[in-house]
């Protein structure tokens, strides 16, 4: 019969390596930010650069208005898997995925009143717009598989499948370093580019 310390210590190592893998997965995301300066920033023209940086605050506060879809999927998979109730996992992902992209497609379909609310608050140059308008106008149509892969990680993450979140990090964020230096620094689309890139790498994940 297990002790009560052999207990502490399986939990503990549980715990820990849930928080490994989610902080190691949350730091590809701006070592990956890294690259995109890099490669915007060596453009002639800075606009780019701004652009993506204007655009972003508005898809910031936009996708993690929506973050308790991971959050929930997380804490509700967990529950049902101390259950013991594989239907109530499975039940679990097929709604908030469904619920995900529905939200998705809510968004893609609403992108212009989004756009003009989101860009009349959010103040810089005429040129500086400009470059982030091309770069929301392509990365908005990621929404419903950005908002579907808050939902897969949270599954997995409910599930204890830490080591797959991981992969999925790894990957998503290697395919965004490689396709910015392909569509930025090679084709020369820069901040529409971008935005193709982000919209490439979610899709991946």
């Amino acid at each position: 019969m297990p002790t009560q310390s052999s207990i502490a210590s399986a939990f503990h190592q549980r715990f820990w390596r849930l928080a490994g893998v989610n902080i190691l997965s949350n730091l590809m995301v701006p070592l990956a930010g890294l690259a995109d300066v890099a490669f915007l920033g060596h453009l002639d023209d800075i606009r780019h650069l701004a652009g993506v940086a204007l655009a972003t605050v508005l898809f910031n506060y936009l996708y993690w208005t929506f973050g308790f879809l991971r959050m929930a999927t997380t804490g509700t998979t967990a529950q049902a898997i101390g259950r013991n109730d594989p239907d109530g996992v499975m039940l679990i992902g097929l709604r908030n995925g469904l619920l995900a992209i529905a939200i998705g497609l809510a968004i893609v379909l609403l992108q212009v009143p989004i756009r003009a609310i989101g860009f009349t608050l959010l103040s810089a140059t005429a040129e500086v717009k400009a470059a982030g308008l091309d770069y929301y106008s392509a990365l908005i149509w990621g929404a419903p598989a950005t908002l579907l892969n808050f939902v897969l990680i949270g599954w997995l993450l409910g599930r204890e499948q830490s080591s797959r979140v991981l992969i999925l990090s790894i990957v998503g964020n290697s395919v965004d370093v490689a396709l910015n230096y392909l569509m930025i620094v090679r084709l020369g689309w820069a901040a529409s580019g971008r935005a193709r890139v982000r919209h490439s790498a979610s899709t991946q994940c």
